[in-house]
């Protein structure tokens, strides 16, 4: 819009756009590696390392960080990679398992209680942001609200199939309400989940 807006005016500024991402989904041939996910990985991953320093030398700290990216883990695999957490979700693998959030938390119990076992009541777990449109029930629901073009719960409710409402009245009351927050692109606003 810059460009356009010089070039209508005859403005001898030249306008250079480099592309950038923090989901590393943005592929150049000139660039090594995507512009935003480098510093991203890297910011994270400093941050992640402190959080593990600090939950390992208090031993009693779970941490649950959440990290940005909507699709693909791309980011949440660097960070895991970099860092080597007790636990990290990968929201292809979910899918691939055909997860739900019974599956995972169930993992994670697993997880927590091997470690507690040993005498370690402490870690920490990466949760990639686009999480939510991974598991099964959230994208049956999803589906269901999108083709029912309800605009609350209560008309939602009237619409759905039963095994989707029996789904969609189990998720806290704040989760419900925000399966009905869309962003700019009509897609789950992941970040408010």
């Amino acid at each position: 819009m810059l460009a356009n807006y010089f070039i209508e005016r005859n403005v001898k500024t030249v306008v250079n756009c480099v592309p950038c991402t923090i989901d590393n989904n943005v592929l150049y041939k000139d660039l090594e590696i995507s512009v935003g996910f480098a510093t991203s990985s890297h910011t994270y991953s400093t941050l992640i390392s402190n959080l593990m320093i600090d939950a390992s030398s208090n031993t009693k700290y779970w941490y649950f960080i959440r990290l940005m990216g909507r699709d693909p883990s791309h980011l949440t695999l660097e960070c895991a990679l970099s860092t080597k957490p007790n636990y990290t979700i990968i929201s292809e693998e979910v899918r691939h398992k055909d997860w739900d959030i019974e599956d995972i938390v169930n993992d994670i119990v697993r997880v927590v209680v091997k470690r507690q076992q040993k005498g370690m009541n402490f870690g920490c777990i990466l949760i990639p942001e686009g999480l939510p449109t991974f598991l099964s029930s959230i994208t049956r629901i999803k589906t269901e609200l999108d083709e029912s073009k309800a605009k609350n719960e209560e008309e939602a409710l009237s619409k759905m199939s039963a095994w989707a409402k029996e789904r969609f009245l189990r998720l806290p009351d704040f989760i419900r309400k925000q399966l009905f927050i869309r962003d700019d692109s009509n897609e789950l606003a992941v970040s408010q989940i």
